[in-house]
């Protein structure tokens, strides 16, 4: 009952088969609570091959089929688990991979995930896939594995002891961005300092400063245009746009293009969530990138961010040279790339599951 990028668990639905292994009154809000409940399976042994679920406990998750059919997916055998993600750690996940379009291709391309790596795990484990250094992605480094423990050959999490540690961040969605504000507000910016000032930093020519900032990482910016009313006032005009810039280098900070498009309608008209086909040139980047930095959302986001990133590196590192890998008809950089045996037996597998004849996948 663990999502394969994040690690975190689901929670159980209002149908719950057993609603008292919910999590402790008081851990996670209404909300939270709601949103892991809902998942998304991935892989060739999944009806339809990507699917929406939602978890039901004792392993077991529900879902829909046309004509509003009850289904029922058994998460665990004892080969191994299915891929399961909460619903943003699959955006996050597709868009890693470069698979964000609705397309069988892409849907092929994920299916690979768990034959290159292996499939997840079962016991303490189960959902965690093999070879990746979960523990060791990002500057996070969490560590889920000692909340962990089998009850009853079920996998159990102890939310109280993980929110306690000091994990209560990682609870929040990772698809609630900060605020993006159009203008800069004139309380905001200080009036520039007197032009007698003295010190070697605020008598530097703007344009060596403007040459030396982007070598500094996100904190050491903000510090240094923090340290003094002239740089707070130039942080808030004349480097704005450097502030824009490193919010779009995060990458973790824009909203997806299916975040994006899913928000409410008032929300994007309002501009106060930051399209990613049209990033403003203009705004208060500067308090955007520090509430990016802040806020418990973006944290979790900055997490699981890295952790996509990781499983991406493993899988590229177990699929060069597997049976997996391409095969290069030929030589010359422009030799073509051909699908090797087992992928075109993937494909095939995929083709010939009965729930995708009955059903188109769920995207």
């Amino acid at each position: 009952m663990s999502c394969t990028l994040c690690r975190l668990p689901f929670t159980p639905a209002p149908r719950s088969v057993a609603p008292d292994s919910r999590p402790p009154e008081g851990v996670m809000t209404a909300k939270q609570n709601q949103y892991f409940m809902k998942a998304v399976g991935i892989g060739s042994k999944v009806p339809f091959t990507m699917c929406n679920c939602e978890y039901v406990d004792q392993n077991l998750f529900g879902s829909m089929l046309m004509f509003m059919t009850p289904l029922t997916i058994a998460w665990k055998t004892k080969e191994g688990t299915m891929m399961m993600f909460h619903t943003a750690c699959v955006n996050i996940l597709r868009h890693i991979f470069d698979c964000t379009a609705d397309t069988m291709e892409a849907l092929y391309d994920l299916c690979e995930i768990d034959k290159v790596l292996g499939r997840t795990m079962i016991d303490v484990n189960s959902g965690r896939l093999p070879h990746v250094k979960y523990e060791e992605a990002g500057a996070e480094k969490v560590d889920l594995r000692p909340y962990y423990q089998l009850d009853d050959g079920l996998q159990r999490f102890d939310w109280e002891r993980f929110k306690n540690d000091g994990y209560d961040w990682a609870y929040t969605r990772p698809d609630t961005f900060p605020r993006f504000h159009q203008t800069v507000s004139p309380s905001r910016v200080p009036a520039p300092a007197p032009a007698e000032t003295k010190d070697a930093l605020t008598t530097m020519p703007l344009d060596i400063l403007h040459a030396l900032l982007p070598y500094l990482t996100d904190k050491s910016f903000v510090s240094l245009l923090s340290t003094c009313r002239t740089f707070r006032h130039h942080a808030l005009t004349t480097y704005q746009h450097q502030a824009r810039e490193r919010v779009r280098t995060l990458g973790w900070a824009i909203p997806l293009r299916k975040e994006y498009a899913s928000a409410p309608q008032a929300t994007r008209d309002a501009g106060i969530m930051i399209n990613p086909d049209d990033i403003p040139s203009e705004g208060d980047w500067m308090l955007y990138l520090c509430n990016a930095h802040k806020s418990k959302s973006m944290r979790a986001r900055r997490w699981i961010w890295a952790t996509a990133e990781e499983l991406r590196r493993t899988f590229l590192e177990h699929k060069a040279g597997g049976p997996y890998d391409a095969i290069i008809a030929g030589d010359g950089p422009d030799a073509p790339c051909l699908k090797s045996p087992a992928r075109v037996e993937l494909e095939k597998e995929i083709s010939r599951n009965p729930m995708n004849m009955m059903c188109p996948p769920r995207w």
